[in-house]
C-alpha cells in the first residue's frame, strides 16, 4: 500500500465525499451532541481499563449505527495495534488481527493520526487490506471509517467502524461528530493510564505496596462483615540479592517481572497480588481457608520453580520461600499489621527451613 493512495478525510475532493449541511437530518446535530455529552461523561468516570474499553466500543457502536467494529490500542512495542474491545468480530480475527503501525487503513491511521473514510472497501483492494480473509474472495459493498485516539499529541490507538445497520455509507458528517467522541475516549483512556500509574508497581505492573496494604484492610473490613474466611500469602525471593550481583541488575528486574507474571497467571482475578518492596510480594486470596489456601501457595511454589526464567535461549532457575496466615470468622477484631505480622513470621521460618518452601502461621 502506497501511503498517498490513503486520504484523510479533510483531504478528500468534494466529488468523492460531499459535505451536506450539518442541520440536513431533522434534529440529528443536537441530538447527538445530547448523546455525546452523557456518554462522555460516562466515559470519563470508568477506571477499570477492560470495562473501559468495552464500554467505549459500545458507545461508538451505538452512536454510529454499526453491526460491526474494533477498538484497537497501539501495544507495548509501539509497532503493532491490537484489538482490544469489538463488536461483530469473531475470537478467531481478534487473535489474528495485529497490523503493524503504517500497514493498512488503521495503521496508516495510527501512523498520521488521521481520519479515513472508504466509501466502498470491495472497490479499493489497494487501500482496505483483508488481514483476516481471503483477499481473493469479493467482499460487499461496504463503506468503512476508521478515526484515531489522540491524547495530547499521541495516538494512543484506532477506532474501526463499518456496516451500518441501515445499509447507508458513512459521510463526513459522521466523522466529524464522532471525532468530538474520540477526544473524551482519548481523555478516559488516559485518565485510566494515569489511574494505573499512580495504584501499579511500575517494573512488575502489580499493585503497589501502599494499594496492596489499602486493599488488605479494605478485604479485612468486608470479610468479617461477611463472616467469610480470607488467608495472607507473603513471599520473598530465594537468594535474589546473589541472583542479581551474579546477573546484574537487568537481570534481576526480568526475574522480578517473570515472577509476578507466574502470579498473576496462577491466581483468580478476584484475588489481588502485590510488590511489597524488593524481591517481596503478597497475595490475598478472599473467601478461602487456610487449608485451601495452602494448597494454592504449595501450587504457585512449584509453579515458580519449574518454570524458568528464559533470556536469549539460556534457562534460569528460580525458587521463592512462602508464609501463609488466616483471618478466621471469630478475629473481629485483628488489625491489617497483624495479619503481615503473621504472614511475615511464618516466611521467616520457611526461610529458617532452607527456603523453596511453604511455612503457615500457627499460634505455637
Amino acid at each position: 500500500m502506497t501511503p498517498d493512495r490513503v486520504l484523510p478525510i479533510d483531504k478528500r475532493k468534494p466529488t468523492s465525499l460531499p459535505r451536506p449541511d450539518l442541520t440536513e437530518p431533522a434534529g440529528r446535530p443536537e441530538e447527538w451532541f445530547q448523546r455525546l455529552s452523557q456518554l462522555s461523561t460516562d466515559m470519563v468516570s470508568i477506571f477499570d481499563a477492560e470495562r473501559l474499553l468495552q464500554k467505549i466500543m459500545r458507545v461508538f457502536a451505538d452512536v454510529a449505527g454499526v453491526e460491526k467494529g474494533s477498538l484497537m490500542l497501539v501495544d507495548e512495542s509501539g509497532e503493532f495495534l491490537e484489538i482490544r474491545a469489538s463488536i461483530g468480530v469473531s475470537d478467531r480475527a481478534r487473535a489474528m488481527v495485529k497490523p503493524r503501525i503504517g500497514e493498512g487503513i488503521a495503521g496508516y491511521v495510527a501512523r498520521t493520526g488521521k481520519s479515513v473514510l472508504v466509501e466502498d472497501v470491495a472497490g479499493d483492494k489497494d487501500l482496505y487490506l483483508d488481514f483476516f480473509n481471503d483477499p481473493k474472495l469479493p467482499r460487499p459493498k461496504e463503506s468503512m471509517l476508521v478515526l484515531p485516539i489522540i491524547y495530547r499529541g499521541e495516538v494512543l490507538g484506532v477506532i474501526n467502524l463499518d456496516k451500518k445497520k441501515t445499509g447507508e455509507p458513512f459521510r463526513s458528517q459522521d466523522e466529524a461528530f464522532l471525532s468530538v467522541l474520540t477526544h473524551f475516549a482519548a481523555v478516559a483512556l488516559a485518565n485510566v493510564r494515569f489511574y494505573s500509574a499512580s495504584i501499579t508497581d511500575g517494573l512488575t505492573g502489580l499493585v503497589n505496596q501502599q494499594v496492596f496494604r489499602i486493599r488488605l484492610k479494605e478485604e479485612m473490613n468486608r470479610a468479617r462483615r461477611y463472616k467469610a474466611p480470607l488467608v495472607l500469602v507473603m513471599m520473598d525471593l530465594d537468594f535474589f540479592k546473589k541472583f542479581n550481583d551474579t546477573h546484574g541488575h537487568p537481570m534481576g528486574d526480568r526475574a522480578l517481572r517473570h515472577l509476578a507474571k507466574i502470579l498473576r497467571d496462577n491466581t483468580r482475578s478476584v484475588d489481588i497480588v502485590g510488590r511489597c518492596g524488593g524481591e517481596e510480594f503478597g497475595v490475598i486470596l478472599l473467601e478461602t481457608v487456610l487449608k485451601d489456601g495452602h494448597l494454592v501457595t504449595e501450587r504457585l511454589r512449584s509453579r515458580i520453580e519449574k518454570t524458568p526464567l528464559v533470556v536469549d535461549g539460556k534457562n534460569y532457575s528460580l525458587t521463592a520461600s512462602f508464609g501463609a496466615a488466616e483471618l478466621k470468622t471469630d478475629e473481629a477484631s485483628l488489625e491489617s499489621n497483624v495479619l503481615i505480622e503473621r504472614a511475615d513470621q511464618a516466611l521467616y521460618r520457611a526461610k529458617s527451613k532452607g527456603r523453596n518452601c511453604v511455612s503457615l502461621w500457627s499460634v505455637s
